[in-house]
């Protein structure tokens, strides 16, 4: 469910965080509404809210401090660092991943490896396709992914499975034959693995023998057409068998 920024994370923050009338727990990030033009030097602009938000932007780097002391620093890459008057700050890296540091110097970190951008853990998924001494395996990987294994996901999941049925059967591979997919789904790529790899797209691992054999993608407005997907579900299952 999506309650706004992040509902796991935002509860944890709560408690690592405390709660703050301007506070970081909910304060992550600012914007120029509003904002008018005090200064402007060599290599940085000095802006005003009528918040009382002082905002300073520079080459590399932009900075907001709030009028209770809070300071947000945001980098190019999308990273930020919230820093509050107590001593308490909270990292916040590219790839959205969370480091919260409390005055005394302890840490928390979350990662959203294995997460939806709005913090839901997804679910794993595993089917086997065997005849006689053949066997395939097919995982969904939540680790690789940012979005729930449903929708058409689910539709390419369980026709890579009927896929792969029909061709173990007219591939007749012989008794010992083990194969493994691997299946990923970024959606968004905003964060987790998925930013890091910054491409929104279905992918298939193909292993055979305990080796990777190949790697085949599926763009994602792809994946949303019945006739594409099911032809790049048969593709799958015709590499699996090829030599």
């Amino acid at each position: 469910m999506k309650y706004g920024n992040y509902s796991v994370i935002a509860a944890l923050a709560a408690v690592l965080f405390g709660s703050l009338s301007a506070g970081a727990q909910t304060v992550t990030n600012f914007d120029y509404f509003g904002a008018k033009l005090l200064k402007k030097g060599a290599g940085y602009e000095e802006y005003a809210k009528p918040d009382g938000t002082k905002i300073y932007k520079y080459p590399d780097r932009e900075k907001a401090v709030l009028n209770d002391g809070t300071v947000i620093v945001r980098r190019p890459d999308g990273g930020r660092e919230i820093s509050v008057p107590d001593g308490r700050r909270l990292i916040i890296d590219f790839d959205g991943t969370r480091h919260y540091r409390k005055a005394d110097g302890s840490e928390r970190t979350i990662s959203l490896d294995g997460k939806t951008p709005y913090g839901e853990d997804i679910a794993p998924a595993e089917t086997t396709v065997a005849t006689g001494g053949a066997r395939i395996t097919v995982v969904f990987d939540p680790m690789l992914s940012d979005d729930h294994l449903d929708s058409s996901a689910k539709k390419f999941f369980d026709e890579l499975t009927a896929s792969l049925r029909a061709a173990i059967a007219s591939a007749k591979p012989k008794e010992g034959f083990e194969g493994r997919l691997v299946v990923s789904l970024c959606r968004f790529a905003r964060t987790g693995y998925c930013r890091r790899r910054n491409a929104q797209e279905l992918t298939v691992t193909i292993f055979r023998g305990g080796r990777e054999r190949a790697v085949m993608t599926l763009p994602y407005p792809a994946l949303l057409k019945d006739e594409e997907r099911r032809d790049f579900a048969g593709r799958v299952a015709e590499r699996v068998f090829a030599e």
